[in-house]
């Protein structure tokens, strides 16, 4: 939920400095969100959640302005894809990789969310890493399981 109010407030961020792409693809981002909310349970949300991709690529392109509609449609698509991995480090390689165009887009245009964009970037990144990165303790662990057994 607070994830969907973040995008909303982008949403009216990016309307009100005249970024339309931006505000759009925020609007359709918070919609996938809403979608995915129930999780598994509600088949015909997750189905829309599905089917808000090729929207997010066609109501993104209507205002079209260059490279930064390019950067909001990318930062839009790729995350909207990573939402439906069931695996959470590639979920969060593909929001990560989605951080990249808006960065770009926000520098672009101007807009103070480049900061927010940084922020997110390098906190996806650590996160990322700390999934590949074996706990301390279960390094420890293996290496006593495959030891032999004292006699």
């Amino acid at each position: 939920m607070v994830q969907i109010g973040v995008t909303a407030g982008f949403g009216i961020h990016y309307a009100l400095f005249g970024a339309e792409t931006a505000a759009i693809a925020n609007l359709l981002s918070g919609l996938q969100r809403l979608a995915f909310l129930p999780g598994e349970k509600v088949v015909c949300l997750r189905r829309l959640g599905y089917l808000l991709v090729p929207v997010m690529l066609l109501m993104s392109a209507l205002p079209w302005s260059g490279l930064p509609s390019l950067c909001a449609v990318s930062g839009t698509i790729l995350p909207a894809i990573g939402r439906m991995q069931a695996d959470e480090e590639k979920l969060r390689i593909w929001v990560m990789a989605g951080t990249i165009p808006w960065l770009l887009h926000d520098l672009l245009v101007g807009s103070p969310i480049v900061a927010i964009d940084a922020i997110s970037l390098l906190t996806g990144a650590y996160t990322v890493w700390r999934l590949k990165r074996p706990a301390h303790g279960d390094a420890g662990r293996r290496q006593a399981a495959q030891a032999p057994a004292a006699v």
